[in-house]
């Protein structure tokens, strides 16, 4: 098999070809490499820390149905520099990226329950979605996906509708490990989950990881409130704080279409090997639409 089949699998990345095969692109892109490691295999996605004569990169090879991740950040890189990690080189046609090492992981520098900290995250993700919504139809030529409507939640549809938010990328696994603290503020990576969706549907993840630091508290607890407050302000000069609160509940369990959607292009492209591990997660998702959401107002 070669490397430019691309046909994603764990085991063809623990091959020697492929690994041959990534430092030749490497090299190419950036010159020398000094030494390669596996930093992350996961089935559907292969990270590697590759030291080069002119500094420390990852690179990173996602399985087919997410390797538009590629494509992806480099168009939010260019979008907007400042809240997306830089990217050393794309390419588009094989789903391979190279990134700069950017230091320690957000998460490795505050603490789980800091919700100041959850409050500089999800503030700075609502502020990407404002700003990359006008380019919307550029991130979905590069191969960003919408999650299907579900008959269960066209109620919920419908309210988030109707606040006339723009249509933008949803990270849609958005928690601390996948930013980095810059000094002209958060930026983000590992967008290979990530869906256009209404903004506020991307906050699900986060709140779910506040709610689980915090211990599990009730939906109105008033610190979930203050770090989901945080994140609808950002688009509170389009709709009254009040209708983006009374809508919020509606919006995150919507976010539950995205994550089964990210769930169903990963387990269509996996390894037959793997895939019988992964194919029921994107039901999962789809069974907890009728759940409570982890904020409401």
């Amino acid at each position: 098999m070669t490397f430019e089949e691309n046909t994603a699998s764990s085991a063809r990345w623990r091959s020697d070809e492929f690994l041959d095969e990534l430092r030749s692109w490497v090299e190419s892109s950036v010159g020398r490499v000094v030494s390669m490691e596996q930093a992350k295999l996961r089935a559907w996605a292969g990270v590697w820390r590759v030291t080069a004569v002119d500094g420390t990169f990852y690179a990173k090879q996602n399985t087919d149905g997410q390797a538009f991740e590629a494509a992806l950040v480099a168009e939010l890189a260019a979008l907007a520099p400042d809240h997306v990690v830089p990217v050393a080189a794309v390419d588009r046609e094989r789903g391979l990226l190279l990134t700069p090492d950017q230091g320690t992981v957000f998460a490795e520098t505050v603490a789980d329950d800091d919700l100041d900290a959850w409050i500089r995250l999800v503030t700075r993700a609502m502020e990407l979605a404002r700003i990359v919504a006008p380019a919307l139809p550029v991130l979905a030529a590069a191969g960003l996906t919408e999650a299907p409507p579900h008959p269960s939640v066209a109620g919920e549809i419908d309210e988030v509708a109707a606040l006339g938010l723009p249509t933008s990328i949803s990270h849609n696994d958005l928690h601390g490990h996948n930013a980095f603290d810059a000094p002209a503020g958060l930026r983000f990576f590992d967008f290979a989950d990530s869906v256009a969706a209404n903004p506020l549907s991307g906050l699900l993840v986060p709140l779910n990881e506040v709610a689980y630091f915090l211990g599990e508290p009730p939906p109105d607890d008033a610190r979930l409130r203050r770090v989901a407050d945080a994140a609808l302000e950002v688009w509170s000069d389009l709709v009254p704080i009040d209708e983006l609160r009374a809508a919020l509940p509606s919006a995150l369990r919507l976010g539950r279409l995205g994550r089964a959607e990210s769930w169903r292009r990963t387990a269509a492209s996996l390894a037959p090997e793997d895939r019988a591990e992964y194919a029921n997660h994107s039901r999962v998702w789809i069974d907890m639409l009728p759940d409570p959401a982890p904020v409401h107002f």
